[in-house]
């Protein structure tokens, strides 16, 4: 049985870039305070192996990668890693996958960024084929246009933003004007949050992002306990 999504995750670097010891640390502590997920940057390099430690050091809280960038990141090693690991891990473990920008890959890679809407269906069908598959409902799509909401739609879980204020979250929990169909069953936003210290545990301040997932209707998933938790650790937020 998958997690479920739901509720207020982090979206942190550190937990990725960082000492490990510390990330897993971190992240065992951001569980025991009740949030729903962490979620860890991609470019380039070992991505999957610190999200297998962020599995190892938790026990219940949904380890995503937010976003994997799929020209640097080979789809079947992908599937294998995710098929290697214990199924308690492995139905923990979600896939946020996006096609990136131009000047992000292009200077690694000269000219590859190249039809970014074909390239993310030809990944969706390696993870498709691959033995064991990649579920479907075990990946979200950085999605901002139409096209690739659609995609995620089709394709997917649902689609995964960042830095997206709650007024644009709401256009896209609504019926596309050009294709006439609902975007997404699920919309996961990020948004920059100043954390505060917690004083008693001496925790410092740092700088990260909070995500949270909504359905189409609008309404706000988290559970009464983990929108405390959540207000009881961060401070204001940016849109």
């Amino acid at each position: 049985m998958t997690t479920p999504l739901t509720g207020v995750g982090i979206f942190e670097a550190a937990l990725r870039f960082g000492p490990e010891q510390q990330a897993l640390d971190c992240a065992a502590e951001l569980e025991e305070l009740g949030y729903s997920a962490l979620w860890i940057p991609d470019i380039g390099g070992a991505l999957l192996d610190r999200l297998e430690t962020l599995l190892a050091s938790t026990s219940r809280i949904t380890v995503a990668s937010g976003v994997l960038n799929l020209w640097f990141q080979d789809s079947a090693e992908v599937a294998a890693r995710r098929a290697a690991l214990a199924k308690n891990l492995r139905d923990r473990l979600l896939l946020g996958i996006g096609a990136s920008h131009a000047q992000i890959v292009n200077p690694r890679h000269p000219g590859k960024y190249t039809r970014p809407l074909a390239v993310m269906n030809h990944y969706l069908d390696a993870l498709d084929a691959a033995d064991p598959p990649v579920p479907a409902d075990r990946r979200l799509l950085a999605a901002l246009g139409p096209k690739m909401l659609g995609v995620a739609r089709d394709r997917s879980a649902g689609s995964l933003t960042y830095l997206v204020t709650p007024s644009t979250r709401r256009s896209r929990e609504r019926p596309s004007a050009r294709t006439g169909c609902w975007p997404p069953s699920r919309a996961s936003s990020s948004r920059p949050t100043r954390m505060r210290p917690a004083g008693s545990r001496g925790r410092t301040s740092t700088s990260t992002s909070t995500s949270r997932t909504t359905s189409t209707t609008g309404a706000d998933s988290a559970s009464p306990r983990t929108r405390s938790d959540a207000q009881g650790a961060t401070g204001s937020s940016t849109p």
